[in-house]
């Protein structure tokens, strides 16, 4: 039975305190273009944990870990890491020090509850959907640039139908060989023939589209065009909306949002995920100092500038997702 408490990771790794044993270091590895705790030892860390244990962190970049906590039966408490500062002159605390602040301040900890778990779950599939779309946003915006420089070629140089057509053609084969690939199947050549002559005719009417030279054709050529392009990628989107739909309908926390009005899975997910739990506010006031924002005819907005540097520490995210003026 031991209390453990988690710090911060950092390029050398995550300390963790514990009060029978004294501390020890979870090293980083590089993960990418990043330096984070090996998360196998991480991972063996949090499975030694039972329900015997409690676990103590600062919240944020901590959740994945807490989570993992939480599975295993522990008894887990978090902190807001801007909360915790202001018992260490605005520095992060460190494991022992936090051992202590729970032992003199417990009432600044927060108990980790199922819903907690199910936030977390939320939060994965959430920043998961953020990412797809922030790929889909430049990839469009790269497709509208060559699409835009491709058609004006029309104008000034105009292509020979069958080389413009064998050279889309070929692209879009080879795109739907490599993803089928990746997937392990071998796609039959009937089929790839099929696409092939399906796709044939369509770009050859696009091609007379763009031939004629005016405006609203060519719009139409370039909005199908890039369609073909990012089918896929659209797909891709769709099933993390409804990932994440499924992971939201059955929260408790929804709760909040009842009355409010033009707030859809998305900006729900990520009050949720940024926030935790809205409804662990005494009042809307307390909820708003912590997102920095105030009410305005009906609208959340940025709260005046304050005179004190100190009061401009919020949340910041969840100020984004909660506020129309995003300042």
């Amino acid at each position: 039975m031991a209390t453990y408490a988690l710090g911060y990771a950092t390029k050398t790794g995550m300390e963790i305190s514990d009060d029978t044993s004294g501390t020890q270091k979870i090293p980083s590895v590089k993960i990418g273009n990043m330096d984070w705790p090996d998360p196998n030892k991480m991972g063996e860390f949090i499975e030694t944990l039972g329900s015997q244990d409690s676990l103590i962190s600062p919240s944020g970049p901590n959740v994945s870990y807490l989570a993992g906590a939480f599975r295993q039966g522990a008894d887990v408490h978090w902190a807001n890491p801007a909360r915790i500062t202001d018992f260490s002159n605005g520095k992060p605390l460190t494991p022992k020090k936090l051992h202590d602040l729970w032992q003199n301040q417990p009432e600044i900890f927060y108990e980790y509850l199922a819903g907690d778990y199910q936030v977390a779950e939320l939060g994965v599939a959430y920043t998961s959907w953020l990412a797809a779309e922030a790929e889909k946003v430049a990839l469009s915006n790269s497709m509208d640039q060559t699409l835009r420089r491709e058609m004006e070629w029309f104008r000034f140089l105009k292509p020979d139908k069958d080389e413009w057509v064998a050279k889309r053609l070929e692209y879009a084969v080879l795109r739907f060989r490599s993803i089928s690939r990746k997937g392990g199947i071998k796609l039959p050549k009937e089929l790839i023939d099929q696409y092939r002559a399906t796709l044939n005719s369509e770009l050859e009417k696009l091609y007379t589209m763009c031939m004629e030279g005016d405006t609203k054709s060519i719009e139409r050529v370039q909005k199908r065009l890039k369609e073909m392009d990012m089918a896929s990628v659209e797909e891709q989107l769709a099933e993390h909306e409804r990932r994440v739909e499924k992971l939201l309908k059955p929260l408790a926390h929804n709760e909040f949002f009842t009355g409010l009005k033009g707030i859809g899975p998305k900006s729900r997910s990520g009050v949720l995920f940024y926030i935790g739990n809205p409804l662990q506010f005494p009042s809307f006031m307390h909820l708003g100092s912590y997102n920095g924002m105030r009410i305005v005819e009906g609208q959340g907005i940025r709260r005046s500038s304050p005179e004190n540097i100190e009061d401009l520490r919020y949340n910041h995210k969840s100020h984004g997702v909660l506020c129309f003026d995003f300042g």
